[in-house]
């Protein structure tokens, strides 16, 4: 073999390596449980101080919280990869995560029409009343809708398939399967699925459709 043979040979090997790379890089995370459980950990705590803050009309520590959680929601998106989440438990993840980006995005371009402090407060109220809603877990015992998504999404991340996973969640809550449906059914805003007709953004061509989400609920 010649010289330049050897040196052609060598740089098609390293071409071919590095697309390989490039290819298991997006379609696998050797880390993303791990990764994605601490993100959660941390939507977790940002979600009830945001919950707190706009029960005192505390504007500006809320929109705080909004932003962060926005970011560690964008970085769960980043770490759902192919080969780490089939493909109906991956479309579940991003719906869930969706359906809670566009809550989010609400409080940050919510205006009202007051004059300064008045104008803060109203929008912590309106968004209170309007968009972070709660939703009934037992008789007489309600639940923000966030607080219940990021406990579904942790079992999703740990525990192998969806229906296990579900269930195991959502007894945190309640322990009629009845209830548990409707948790369900109340926890996805209908403009959240794939099928919806509103603006398309780039995660919610990714997630399930409604009659797809239904079926899940209907298995439970």
């Amino acid at each position: 073999m010649s010289v330049l043979e050897t040196v052609l040979l060598g740089s098609l090997s390293s071409l071919i390596a590095t697309i390989l790379w490039v290819i298991i890089i997006f379609l696998y995370d050797y880390n993303a449980h791990g990764k994605i459980e601490y993100y959660l950990e941390e939507c977790d705590n940002a979600t009830r101080l945001l919950i707190n803050s706009i029960k005192y009309t505390r504007y500006l520590v809320a929109l705080s919280q909004v932003d962060k959680l926005l970011d560690l929601y964008l970085q769960i998106d980043e770490c759902l990869k192919p080969l780490n989440f089939a493909k109906r438990k991956r479309k579940l993840i991003k719906l869930l995560v969706f359906n809670m980006i566009r809550v989010l995005n609400i409080f940050k371009n919510l205006e009202i029409g007051y004059d300064e402090d008045e104008e803060l407060k109203s929008r912590c109220i309106k968004f209170q009343e309007k968009y972070l809603y709660e939703i009934e877990t037992q008789v007489g015992a309600t639940e923000n809708f966030m607080i219940i998504s990021i406990a579904i999404l942790r079992e999703l991340n740990q525990t192998f398939g969806v229906k296990n996973a579900i269930r195991k969640s959502l007894n945190y809550f309640t322990m009629e399967q009845q209830s548990q449906r409707k948790i369900l059914h109340a926890l996805i805003e209908v403009n959240s699925f794939r099928n919806a007709n509103v603006i398309k953004y780039f995660m919610n061509t990714e997630v399930l459709t409604k009659r797809e989400y239904e079926e899940i609920v209907k298995s439970i």
